[in-house]
């Protein structure tokens, strides 16, 4: 299978599977104060940059010259390829202030195995075969990480101090994905419920998973990351095909705006400012990557070409993904004012 297609299924697997008022409306503005920066490639034609910590340290992966996947750290204007050379699928998703890394390595998609990459040591998270991967790591070195086996069965573990923890199954549908932890032991994430079968987003405490509810119109949600404050965000469907971004605090689900005339726009990352990032999907390989900041939603420009990605942001409003260049293929891409 073609590598592309690889990482678009991960990424639906990973999407899928005060307070600030913003307005119903979908109007976008342009962040002219971001600049674009091309982050390059580890010799191949495209790279995505999925995390970065708060010293400006960016992860995520890129094509090789032979044409694999490889995870990668970026730093100070370099790239370095995380390897290991000898697997052709790997990636790296979350870069925690210490210089931590997870990710997963594996031979194609069937085969993934949760890493954590520290000071160039590679530690395997656990015995987990098939489609394990670890998403996020907090300064305590705290990863999360998920085992899915098949298309409908997912199980979360917690890994610390050389030891796995399995989140359990608390809604009994066997699929519970957790996507972010905060330096307060929080989780987000998403399950099923079991009747009926609804995506729902969850925030985990103190070991007890609370539903985060859906958007007006909707049944189901997603959570995909939250900051130390508690604020959780992701996406949820509204009715009629559209799933839009959501901010949740207090017990309050928040509908960010959908990008105009788009089905989907997701919400993937938040700093304590309450700065959020994402993208919406226009048409496949054709994103637009998007910032929302006091109320206001705004497209970040790409490097050379239309479209882009955000994944991520730190605490200095640094924010980083993917973008198009000239020749229409999609570097690993920072942000910055």
């Amino acid at each position: 299978m073609n590598w592309k297609i690889l990482l678009r299924l991960v990424f639906i697997a990973l999407i899928i599977n005060p307070s600030i008022s913003f307005a119903e409306s979908s109007e976008v503005q342009t962040a002219l104060d971001y600049e674009a920066i091309d982050l390059g490639t580890l010799g191949g034609e495209e790279s995505w940059a999925w995390a970065i910590n708060n010293r400006g340290q960016v992860v995520g992966w890129s094509e090789t010259t032979d044409g694999d996947i490889h995870p990668f750290l970026w730093e100070k204007g370099e790239m370095t390829d995380l390897g290991p050379p000898e697997f052709a699928f790997s990636g790296a998703f979350a870069i925690n202030d210490r210089g931590q890394v997870v990710g997963f390595i594996g031979s194609d998609r069937g085969s993934m195995v949760p890493i954590l990459w520290d000071k160039e040591q590679l530690i395997v998270l656990g015995p987990q075969v098939g489609l394990a991967r670890a998403y996020a790591i907090n300064n305590r070195g705290q990863v999360v990480g998920n085992d899915q086996d098949g298309c409908c069965v997912s199980y979360a573990f917690l890994w610390e101090n050389g030891g796995e923890l399995s989140l359990g199954d608390p809604w009994g549908n066997s699929y519970v994905q957790v996507a972010d932890i905060n330096e307060r032991e929080q989780m987000a994430g998403s399950s099923l419920t079991l009747s009926p079968r609804w995506l729902r987003a969850f925030l985990w405490e103190e070991g007890v998973m609370t539903s985060l509810g859906t958007l007006p119109g909707g049944n189901s949600s997603a959570a995909r990351a939250l900051n130390n404050r508690g604020q959780v965000v992701g996406q949820a469907d509204v009715g009629s095909g559209e799933w839009h971004p959501f901010l949740w605090e207090d017990g309050e689900m928040i509908d960010l705006g959908g990008y105009p005339g788009n089905l989907e726009t997701r919400a993937l990352d938040i700093n304590a400012q309450g700065q959020v990032v994402g993208y919406s999907d226009e048409a496949a390989n054709a994103w637009h990557a998007l910032l929302w900041e006091d109320g206001v939603m705004s497209e970040l420009s790409a490097v050379g070409g239309e479209y882009g990605q955000a994944f991520g942001i730190n605490e200095r409003g640094q924010i980083i993904g993917s973008s198009q260049t000239s020749s229409g293929h999609y570097h690993a891409t920072l942000w910055t004012r």
